[in-house]
């Protein structure tokens, strides 16, 4: 479609040249090398040649064939539509932006804003930026948290008043999963105040880095340790774990451990405090 300002513009100069054209000088108007024959005779009505006529439509050729055709149909596409990540991965998002009515040529420079519509990250502005010299925008993001992220990746025109938009899904998932698949002793007979070796393996069973950490060793009366009551367990020894990529583990062999001594004292006390006329001691 044509530019309907420029074309009436032209059109409107071409009518006051064709209207301004006395007898004798005007020449033959010549479009792409081929002469436009006219009418010469005179137009006594006008005091002009009726050939004159042609030129308004030289101006409007002229103006087809010169004036590039400036209708934008922009498509937007937002790749990949969807993926599956372990949170703490990283994610590349690319938007492609070209022109249908222009033989699909890339849109250069245009504002490209991408956002999470929905999912854990819900709200979040990803990034914004501007298509390259292809039509392309292109940006990384990561998350910290599981579920399926909606993504909207939008090509903002006039300000943002108008935008073309495409949609995409991350799914995030997994995450580190640290386990002790190995502790020995299992079970052990001994008393307070006595020494005793212990071996214990701690391992990333997840699929992404597991930060530094602490695998705590504690003493208990009951074989399932339920740490929201008070003195649900004893610690007796813990260990700093360094970060453990996926699969790895860190361990130890026959460390040193104490079982804490049991004073006569703390048989009677203990037991007292547990029950309910005394239980503010606590």
């Amino acid at each position: 479609m044509l530019n309907f300002f420029r074309m009436v513009l032209l059109l409107a100069l071409g009518l006051l040249v064709a209207n301004a054209c006395a007898v004798g000088l005007m020449p033959t108007p010549v479009l792409n090398n081929a002469q436009i024959s006219g009418d010469a005779s005179f137009d006594p009505g006008s005091g002009k040649y009726s050939y004159a006529y042609a030129l308004v439509y030289l101006n409007v050729q002229s103006l087809l064939i010169n004036t590039p055709n400036n209708t934008v149909e922009p498509q937007i596409s937002l790749a990949p539509k969807s993926a599956i990540l372990s949170i703490g991965a990283s994610q590349k998002l690319t938007v492609t932006l070209i022109d249908l009515a222009n033989g699909s040529a890339p849109l250069v420079g245009i504002p490209i804003r991408f956002r999470v519509a929905s999912g854990p990250d819900a709200g979040t502005v990803l990034g914004n930026t501007q298509t390259d010299a292809q039509g392309m925008a292109t940006i990384a993001y990561t998350s910290t948290q599981t579920g399926t992220d909606n993504i909207i990746a939008s090509a903002l025109f006039y300000g943002g008043e108008v935008t073309y938009d495409d949609k995409g899904a991350v799914v995030w998932s997994g995450g580190p999963d640290l386990t002790v698949p190995f502790f020995s002793p299992p079970l052990l007979i001994t008393k307070g105040g006595k020494k005793f070796y212990m071996s214990e393996e701690t391992k990333n069973i997840g699929n992404v880095n597991a930060p530094p950490s602490v695998t705590r060793y504690y003493l208990s009366a009951a074989p399932i340790v339920d740490f929201t009551t008070a003195q649900a367990a004893q610690v007796i020894g813990e260990r700093s774990i360094p970060t453990l990529q996926p699969g790895k583990s860190s361990s130890i062999n026959q460390k040193v451990f104490h079982i804490p001594r049991i004073w006569w004292w703390e048989r009677i006390i203990w037991p007292l405090a547990r029950m309910p006329i005394i239980r503010w001691w606590n």
